[in-house]
């Protein structure tokens, strides 16, 4: 249904402000307005009332009181009041639209804005649902596919680093720019000191994170520390919401008694999201495929 232009939102103001005013009898909102019986009224589900073949909901109502003064107090002869509006609303808009009234302009560009607004939320909403049940509700991970992947690359998850790190939000360049400077000389302390001003002499170094396990490090850093050595100094690296790390590798093990058990969970997420991005990419590539896709000049 078009959205009505703002003559008609007026009137329908008018009307509701009236109707909730009046102090007259209504009938309450279980109970079928004069003209349409009961099980006309029914016959719709979820509708409280009919207006030549077109249905009014609860949703309508409860809508239409959310945008009034009367939300916190919708008792069922407020809700009855602003039923009847709708429908004396209804019946102007429908009586607009056999007058050919749709045709403003200014209607027909509103009624267009809301319905890409619709269009928008449901395509949204349903291409979400589709991902979650048909793609990542299908991504599912064995023991057994884990487990084999463990065994090819268990050297590599038993492996333990010793990371410094410097850590800037946002501000890539000025990592670059601080890189430059280690490159050139400075030691990696006295650059990853700078945003620690405040630091006691007898702390913990902050930038000093200890030895890590495979599991334990940031998905953007698997890659690179794999092929880094003792001393070795990284290149910049991104990650999500806008994070860029330097590394310095102070010291790499491996630990034989790290076992599947304790990175099970790790390796199923790690696998499971590139089954996720196969299965899309397979999705797309078929659904494409089978959508006629027409484009107009």
């Amino acid at each position: 249904m078009c959205a009505p232009s703002k003559s008609l939102l007026l009137l329908s103001g008018i009307l509701i402000a009236a109707c909730c005013k009046t102090k007259s009898a209504a009938p309450t909102s279980t109970e079928a307005p004069k003209g349409i019986s009961a099980k006309a009224a029914t016959s719709v589900k979820g509708a409280l009332a009919i207006v030549n073949g077109v249905p009014i909901r609860e949703a309508d109502v409860t809508f239409a009181l959310e945008k009034s003064q009367h939300k916190d107090n919708a008792t069922k002869d407020v809700r009855s009041r602003v039923l009847e509006s709708l429908i004396t609303e209804e019946i102007f808009h429908q009586e607009a639209n056999r007058l050919a009234l749709g045709n403003d302009p200014a209607y027909v560009k509103k009624t267009h804005q809301m319905e890409a607004q619709l269009n928008a939320f449901k395509r949204k909403a349903m291409s979400s649902l589709y991902h979650r049940t048909q793609i990542f509700g299908k991504a599912i991970i064995s023991d057994a596919e884990a487990k084999a992947y463990f065994e090819k690359h268990a050297k590599k998850m038993q492996t333990e680093f010793h990371f410094w790190q410097i850590l800037y939000k946002g501000k890539q360049k000025a990592l670059e720019a601080a890189r430059a400077e280690i490159v050139k000389g400075a030691t990696f302390e006295s650059v990853a000191k700078r945003q620690f001003p405040k630091l006691p002499p007898s702390a913990k170094a902050p930038w000093d994170l200890g030895y890590l396990h495979w599991n334990q490090l940031p998905a953007p850093w698997q890659n690179i520390a794999g092929g880094m050595k003792k001393g070795d100094l990284s290149t910049v690296i991104a990650g999500p919401q806008k994070r860029f790390w330097l590394l310095k590798l102070i010291d790499k093990r491996v630990n034989a008694k790290l076992g599947f058990e304790q990175v099970k969970l790790r390796i199923k997420h790690l696998l499971k999201k590139s089954k996720v991005v196969a299965l899309k990419k397979a999705a797309v590539q078929d659904l494409r495929k089978k959508a006629k896709v027409v484009y107009s000049p």
